[in-house]
């Protein structure tokens, strides 16, 4: 009986194991530009195209890239912010690479001058859907 034990506790181990190893569930999308602006202060995995990509950098050197949903600045519905600091090298290439496309962001809504926003924490967060 002992050998049968040992045997179960060795199968519930390899089996935790190969749970713990598999990848995270993929990202799905929580809100879109209908929903999205009434999820302020909660975090939501939105997914929709930009109306509108702008990079913009400024005299002291940081940049921005800024991504409208449902209309262009300033009659925008929502928005995605990338600061440089954030994206790094990446930066130059981002306009390019969002402008037009689908893309999937996570992060908590906020709002700035009373429109919805998400700012991009991590470079981890957004994505191409």
């Amino acid at each position: 009986m002992p050998n049968l034990r040992i045997l179960f506790a060795s199968l519930f181990l390899c089996a935790g194991s190969v749970l713990l190893a598999q990848e995270p569930a993929p990202l799905t999308c929580t809100d879109d530009i209908k929903t999205v602006t009434t999820q302020v202060g909660k975090e939501v995995v939105f997914c929709g195209t930009p109306s509108a990509v702008k990079a913009v950098t400024k005299d002291d050197g940081s940049s921005r890239l800024y991504m409208d949903f449902g209309g262009v600045y300033p009659e925008n519905t929502f928005s995605v912010t990338i600061s440089g600091k954030v994206s790094g090298a990446e930066h130059a290439e981002l306009k390019e690479r969002f402008e037009g496309k689908e893309i999937m962001v996570k992060g908590t809504v906020e709002l700035y001058r009373d429109k919805p926003q998400i700012n991009v924490q991590r470079m981890e967060d957004i994505r191409l859907k």
